[in-house]
């Protein structure tokens, strides 16, 4: 279940970066204040304590799955905030 964090417009880098450690994020449109949403259940994957498995590296290794990091960063955010209908967390704001 989604929740509201809380509203607030401090949308600076420290901000969202201390927000996003806490798998909290900013979703709003234009009509309303910006709201700080925690869903539940809601991943963070702390990059320091990743453990991968024996068997997750096998199955890696093997190509089943293409494994990337930050790889088409730009074109996902632009995906993101191209969303007609569907509404957009990525705005020009």
């Amino acid at each position: 279940m989604n929740k509201v964090w809380s509203a607030s417009a401090d949308l600076r880098p420290e901000t969202l970066r201390e927000a996003y450690r806490h798998g909290i994020f900013p979703w709003f449109d234009e009509s309303l204040p910006i709201l700080w949403w925690s869903p539940d259940p809601r991943a963070v994957i702390e990059i320091g304590g990743l453990h991968i498995s024996r068997r997750l590296a096998r199955t890696i290794r093997q190509g089943k799955f293409e494994v990337s990091v930050d790889l088409a960063f730009r074109e996902v955010m632009e995906g993101c905030a191209d969303r007609p209908g569907l509404g957009a967390w990525i705005t020009g704001i």
